[in-house]
């Protein structure tokens, strides 16, 4: 469902009342005038091309409203002008997606987040974890490639783990 808002002029009473039926909207007679219909179009064809969020450098319709606007002006006054209507602006206001989509989404952003969550997790286990073995050795404790293996193997996945550590002790001699 979308949710527009335009401003227009109507420029032409032998326009819109000889060429066209029901040119325009009036006050309390419902949507469904020339206008609103070639709107509707005109958003539809237009907001297909764009994704709603997309990354970094690639145009969708959350970061080129005012070129969107602007091409639905465009496009709205080509298709309008044989009713003597003069597009003052036309802006997309509201954009709703059928629920499964927007729950489709909705699971998408959240794992996206999760992923970025995951990533800080990890990033800051690498740093804690070699300023642990760093600290160890600046203390002369004894560490070789094994037990360093070890101890990294160990914090690492301590920290990363979602579930508490359960401490485990070596019964070898």
């Amino acid at each position: 469902m979308c949710e527009w808002r335009r401003h227009f002029l109507g420029t032409s009473a032998k326009k819109a009342t000889i060429d066209v039926d029901n040119p325009w909207p009036m006050i309390g007679r419902p949507k469904g005038s020339y206008l609103d219909t070639q709107a509707a179009a005109v958003l539809k064809r237009v907001a297909s091309r764009f994704p709603y969020e997309a990354g970094p450098g690639i145009p969708s319709l959350q970061t080129e409203g005012s070129s969107i606007a602007e091409e639905l002006k465009a496009m709205l006054q080509e298709k309008v002008s044989v009713a003597g209507v003069c597009v003052v602006s036309f802006d997309l206001v509201d954009l709703s997606y059928a629920p499964e989509i927007a729950q489709v989404m909705l699971v998408r952003q959240q794992a996206e987040a999760l992923v970025d969550a995951r990533r800080h997790i990890v990033m800051a286990a690498v740093d804690m974890t070699h300023e642990a073995v760093s600290q160890l050795r600046k203390s002369g404790e004894p560490l070789d490639d094994k037990t360093c293996q070890q101890v990294t193997t160990n914090l690492l996945t301590v920290i990363c783990s979602q579930s508490t550590a359960t401490p485990t002790v070596s019964m070898n001699a």
